[in-house]
């Protein structure tokens, strides 16, 4: 989500950069994100398909946005849906299970 958490859409360039560089450094210095797979979640969902390579020449492996949905093997590695799940879903197995299924 970068270091400040600025939506990445409403600052420059430079400024995305160094969010994107310095928030990679720190996840991997902390060593809560693993090298082999370095993911990224654009704050608030903003993104451009300049910020897209951005985040690409970044480093990052992949990168979800705030777009519902599964993803079928053919998009972007960068711009991959999601489906979220907050505390009250996986609370249980059942709403777990009945959230990944679709149903709720």
């Amino acid at each position: 989500h970068t270091v400040s958490h600025e939506i990445l859409t409403t600052i420059t360039e430079d400024e995305v950069r160094n969010e994107l560089v310095d928030s990679r450094n720190e996840l991997l210095e902390k060593g809560v994100m693993d090298r082999s797979c370095q993911s990224f979640c654009y704050p608030n969902g903003g993104f451009s398909h300049e910020i897209t390579e951005m985040v690409r020449d970044s480093g990052y492996h992949i990168a979800v946005t705030t777009k519902g949905g599964w993803n079928h093997g053919d998009e972007n590695l960068v711009t991959l849906n999601r489906v979220g799940i907050h505390q009250d879903m996986a609370s249980t197995v059942p709403l777990f299970a009945s959230k990944i299924a679709g149903f709720i």
